[in-house]
C-alpha cells in the first residue's frame, strides 16, 4: 500500500456576523437598552464571494464531508468549501495565516511545499437588533 504524503487541516469555522462586530455592546449607548436581536442567515453572492472567481476551490456537501470523515478517504490537496454556495471574503487572509498556497490548478501547498487539504465551513448571518 502506498503512503500517501499530505496534511489534513482542521475543519475551520467562521462564522461572520453583518452588521454586527465583536464588542457591539461597546458602540452601544449606555442609555439604550436592547433586548433583542434578529438574525437572518444569507448565503450565495450576498454572503461572500461568488464561486466563480475561485475555480480552483471545490465545493462538497455536508453529507460528502461526513463520508470523507467517516471512511477516512481525504483528498490529498485542495480548499473544500463544505455545504455552501459563496466563497468566505476572508479565504484570501484565511490562507496567509496559515502560511498556505493556493495554486491555479487547485493544489493547496503548506510552507514547506507540502500538499495539504482544507476544509472550510462559514456561516454569514445579519443581525438585526430589535
Amino acid at each position: 500500500m502506498k503512503k500517501r504524503n499530505f496534511t489534513v487541516l482542521a475543519i475551520l469555522f467562521f462564522i461572520l456576523l453583518s452588521g454586527c462586530q465583536v464588542g457591539m455592546e461597546d458602540s452601544i449607548p449606555a442609555d439604550q437598552n436592547t433586548v433583542a436581536v434578529e438574525k437572518e442567515i444569507i448565503t450565495g453572492e450576498e454572503a461572500g464571494l461568488l464561486l466563480e472567481s475561485y475555480p480552483q476551490i471545490n465545493v462538497i456537501s455536508v453529507e460528502k464531508m461526513e463520508n470523507i470523515l467517516e471512511i477516512g478517504d481525504t483528498p490529498e490537496t485542495g480548499v473544500y468549501l463544505v455545504g455552501i454556495d459563496y466563497v468566505p471574503v476572508n479565504i484570501e487572509k484565511l490562507l496567509a495565516e496559515e502560511n498556505l498556497t493556493l495554486e491555479s490548478d487547485g493544489t493547496l501547498l503548506n510552507e514547506d511545499g507540502l500538499p495539504v487539504s482544507l476544509f472550510v465551513e462559514d456561516q454569514v448571518a445579519r443581525i438585526t437588533p430589535f
